[in-house]
Parts: structure tokens; sequence; C-alpha cells
């Protein structure tokens, strides 16, 4: 299980395996953000910012 958890920590280190981010909402925005996602529009994650960027 350990190799397993280095591997991937590699992979997603080298940007191999990056997800896919569908949109990103502000933390005020988090009920569209709901929505958004139970919409079946998003193709990927749908992210929530909780600090301005």
């Amino acid at each position: 299980m350990r190799q397993a958890t280095v591997e991937v920590s590699a992979c997603a280190a080298s940007g191999v395996h990056a997800p896919k981010i569908s949109k990103t909402f502000a933390l005020d925005a988090v009920a569209e953000a709901h929505e958004f996602q139970e919409s079946g529009k998003a193709v990927g994650k749908v992210l929530v910012r909780l600090q301005n960027p």
C-alpha cells in the first residue's frame, strides 16, 4: 500500500495525472456551485475558493 501511495504521489507531483477543473466558485456562491454540480454540466471537479486569490 505504501508503494502505491508513493507512485500516485509522484504522478500527481509530475502533472501526469492532474484533475480536470470544470469550474471554480467563490465561497459566497457555494449554492450556485452545488447547483452546477447537480446539473450534470460539470465535467471534472467543481472548486469552491475559501479565500480570494
